[in-house]
């Protein structure tokens, strides 16, 4: 083998096991945060649910006052595609449960932080990349 080869042989080493191909994206920090924005006096009760591919974890009864928030964080080698972070909510006259983490859906519209605000007409998820608030859920009557 002459050197060019050597050469080219090296390189396609580091392309496949150092970065390239054959390289794997280190665990990433995940972060789902809840926001009442019901309005004055109105508190929200969440009730949230993970399921991920190593462990389920039941998150407790929250109560969270107008402007309070609530957050859960997991790695994302804990994500599969059917991984469920999902939240009952009871309000004034109101009452729902919907996904708040929904890998299909969410990975393309979200870096690392997924930030929900309830408000009266539903579920707003905040789009980074567009830099506004987006209706994903509306509540059930």
């Amino acid at each position: 083998m002459d050197k060019v080869s050597i050469l080219l042989l090296i390189c396609l080493f580091f392309v496949l096991f150092e970065g390239g191909l054959g390289a794997q994206d280190p665990s990433v920090t995940k972060v789902v945060n809840i926001t009442n924005d019901l309005g004055s006096r109105i508190n929200l009760l969440v009730h949230c649910n993970f399921h991920g591919k190593f462990h389920d974890e039941n998150l407790g009864l929250q109560t969270l006052s107008f402007h309070h928030s609530f957050s859960h964080s997991f790695k994302s080698d804990d994500v599969t595609p059917k991984t469920r972070f999902f939240c009952f909510f009871w309000w004034k006259n109101g009452n729902d449960v919907f996904d708040l983490y929904n890998p299909q859906r969410d990975d393309p519209r979200f870096a690392a932080k997924y930030s929900w605000s309830i408000r009266r007409k539903g579920a707003y998820s905040y789009d980074e990349k567009n830099h506004r608030w987006d209706l994903l859920y509306t509540w059930k009557k």
